[in-house]
């Protein structure tokens, strides 16, 4: 028992620097306020990712979407990204922004915090792509 308690505590503290490294790699934001007044700052949209320490679709998402170039460079020229894990960030991003299904990235207008889309589940990097650019488009047409 002593030993399964260990490897738990172990994946854990591993996860929460994956995804404090992951954040570093890729230039996402781990804080929520800090990313929102970024955002405002650089009128761009914010992409909120939102993930769990035993999700495996979230590592897959992370390692086969998120980091693939064409992602990453849309990502890091057109949104201010920040990355939370759901249950250790807890109450550190607004409440609104959760989802019983990880990992789910939700797109904020900065000026308003109203939700532009929202993206549920493992999504191909090709089918991401796309969905960045619908919402681009979505936030030019809401005034930019």
């Amino acid at each position: 028992m002593k030993q399964l308690i260990l490897l738990l505590f172990l994946n854990i503290s591993i996860f929460a620097l994956e995804i404090d490294e992951f954040a570093s790699h890729l230039d996402y934001q781990r804080d929520y306020n800090t990313a929102l007044a970024l955002a405002k700052t650089k009128n761009k949209p914010l992409m909120l990712v939102v993930g769990t320490d035993y999700c495996p679709w979230c590592r897959k998402f992370e390692r086969k979407t998120l980091k693939y170039s064409t992602v990453a460079i849309i990502i890091n020229k057109e949104f201010i990204a920040i990355v939370v894990d759901k249950n250790k960030d807890k109450g550190s991003y607004p409440s609104k922004y959760s989802s019983p299904i990880t990992p789910a990235v939700f797109f904020i207008n900065p000026k308003d915090s109203s939700t532009i889309g929202k993206s549920v589940g493992y999504i191909r990097k090709k089918d991401y792509v796309e969905k960045l650019e619908s919402i681009l488009f979505l936030f030019s047409k809401e005034g930019r």
